[in-house]
């Protein structure tokens, strides 16, 4: 009999936090899960409504920390919990260390990024090395990455991409409409990309570049467009609900990020039919194809980021292959079938 768990930091916004929903969508139609938020008064209703079906407890933990970890010991118990898996630094050594204590015979903890301050690592490689049976990596870059830094019993299971849209193509138009979506943080570094619409507009005008997202950065993005005088040219939007829809009407999708995993933001590019120009980090390399559904650079370099983007946005038949060839390679690649057979085989075959 296996019983499954799934431990989260938070029900809030975050790649992390849609994937750990995914995995209970593609295991509940064969397990009953518990799906338990460490930070149980931190949800979005939003990212609830993401579940499918009913074969599930919400478990939100309450109360200082000690208390939390004492409940958890205690749920995993009653639960007679057999595979429990765990989401970013905080969930994966408390649920590792815990789950041992709990006697899960099988505990995955995930890392879904390429980068992470020293003290993460540090817990990472306690969890990793001394509690887990092995850690998922979203990335082959990260797997490579933290398998130099010390962990060794990695798997990679890249992130899930459900109900891909059907292809469909764009009107020609007068406006192009050039878009990123990410949180207002350093490593996606907006002002590579607002360097390379500055230099865009010294060829042509008739764009406007939307940055849709929201976090700690957003008063240096708006200090940043007002230096470089781009006003007229960028349109920014906080934490909007309907961000398919604003990809639905684009026509480019640009990303600048210094480091990525699997990039969920380029996945949902890709699933609206866009030519992707981006920074060649993390597992982009994986998703973007130079040629065929868009264009890689390096970190920085904004004058390269510009001249693609000139070369698309004057070029609508280009424009329109890439985001289609965008499309099938997400379907091909990133399915929840996909997803789900990686998981099941997993816990099956364990």
């Amino acid at each position: 009999m296996r019983n499954i768990a799934i431990l989260v930091n938070t029900l809030e916004s975050g790649g992390a936090e849609r994937q750990s929903i995914y995995l209970l969508n593609a295991l509940s139609d064969n397990y009953k899960i518990n799906l338990i938020v460490f930070y149980g008064e931190r949800f979005e209703d939003k990212l609830i409504k993401l579940i499918k079906g009913g074969n599930y407890n919400l478990i939100k933990l309450e109360g200082h920390s000690l208390i939390k970890i004492f409940n958890l010991f205690k749920i995993l118990k009653a639960n007679k919990v057999t595979h429990l898996f765990t989401y970013l630094t905080k969930p994966n050594f408390y649920g590792a260390l815990i789950g041992r204590l709990a006697g899960i015979k099988y505990i995955y903890t995930n890392i879904r990024t390429s980068k992470l301050p020293y003290w993460k690592i540090f817990l990472e490689h306690i969890s990793s090395n001394y509690f887990s049976t092995a850690t998922i990596f979203n990335s082959y870059i990260g797997e490579n990455i933290f398998r130099g830094k010390g962990i060794k019993k990695g798997i990679v299971i890249p992130n899930c991409f459900p109900d891909i849209a059907s292809a469909f193509t764009r009107e020609q138009k007068e406006i192009i409409k050039i878009i990123t979506v990410g949180r207002f943080v350093e490593e996606k570094d907006y002002f590579t990309a607002l360097r390379a619409i500055k230099e865009l507009q010294t060829s042509r005008n008739n764009f406007i570049f939307q940055i849709v997202g929201y976090g700690k950065m957003e008063h240096e993005i708006r200090n940043k467009i007002s230096e470089l005088c781009l006003e007229n040219n960028v349109e920014i939007f906080i934490n909007p609900n309907n961000i398919s829809e604003l990809l639905n009407v684009a026509d480019i999708y640009l990303s600048t990020s210094l480091f990525e995993g699997t990039s969920n933001s380029i996945m949902e590019a890709m699933n609206a039919c866009l030519p992707i120009v981006a920074t060649n980090v993390g597992d982009n390399s994986r998703l973007v194809f130079e040629g065929k559904n868009g264009c890689l650079h390096n970190v920085g370099d904004f004058k390269a980021i510009a001249k693609s983007l000139k070369i698309l946005t004057n070029d609508y038949n280009k424009r329109i292959e890439f985001g289609l060839e965008s499309n099938r390679m997400l379907r091909e690649n990133y399915s929840h079938q996909k997803f789900k057979n990686e998981y099941l085989n997993l816990i099956r075959q364990a």
